[in-house]
């Protein structure tokens, strides 16, 4: 039904002027109100319209399925690298290496002491201990460092690989895209006969049944249904 463009009132095809407002009416919206004409088709044809419909619109639906998962992983924020600390590493030995300063400390101690050499021992005990104490801290420092860097180029290589899937997801992506802009324009033929609420996978595949059972003669009276 064509409307007034003034007032917004109904009108007829014979109608020149608005019956309300008396807005002088183009025709040409009477052409555009019409339905266009259908062809003639048999059972047949109508089933295999329906069955390659189906599988069309599966496959438009498909790719606008794909399209928004990957743009759902594209929009995922990228995690920022974690920079590990040596020092989790290193006091361990830190605690270490004051039990090894005691420990050599008491038994050289006790080593001249038992020989008679106390002072010997008093001045030479603190001195293999802090040797003791810097070689376990040296040891220490160098395997703090080994692992800090081990982890540190771990999570590096983990945000660079992240970094590479999104890059190749957004090529995907448009690839998805332009797959969809193609097989969308295909489909741009059936618009006139398709409404675009029925335009899915779904409703073909019931259209189809609809016209095998009899239910609808053809593919156009299936579409009323």
């Amino acid at each position: 039904m064509a409307f007034c463009n003034k007032c917004g009132a109904g009108l007829t095809g014979e109608d020149l002027f608005c019956p309300n407002c008396g807005n002088k009416i183009d025709t040409a919206i009477f052409e555009e109100d019409k339905e266009p004409e259908l062809p003639s088709m048999t059972k047949e044809e109508s089933i295999a319209l329906a069955e390659k419909l189906s599988a069309e619109y599966g496959a438009l639906e498909k790719l606008i399925q794909e399209i928004s998962e990957a743009e759902a992983i594209i929009k995922r924020p990228l995690p920022e690298a974690p920079r590990h600390s040596a020092f989790k590493f290193f006091w361990p030995f830190i605690v270490t290496g004051l039990i090894i300063y005691v420990v050599i400390y008491l038994i050289v101690g006790v080593v001249f002491l038992a020989g008679g050499s106390e002072s010997v021992g008093s001045a030479l005990a603190p001195i293999v201990a802090f040797i003791a104490l810097g070689a376990t801290l040296a040891i220490g420092g160098s395997v703090a460092r080994n692992k800090r860097d081990t982890l540190n180029n771990q999570e590096a290589l983990r945000v660079h690989a992240l970094r590479v899937k999104i890059d190749e997801m957004k090529k995907r992506t448009s690839e998805l895209k332009t797959s969809y802009s193609v097989k969308k324009r295909s489909l741009a033929e059936y618009d006139a006969i398709v409404p675009a609420s029925q335009r899915t996978k779904v409703r073909m595949d019931n259209v189809r049944r609809l016209i095998e059972s009899g239910k609808a003669d053809n593919f156009y009276d299936a579409l009323k249904l």
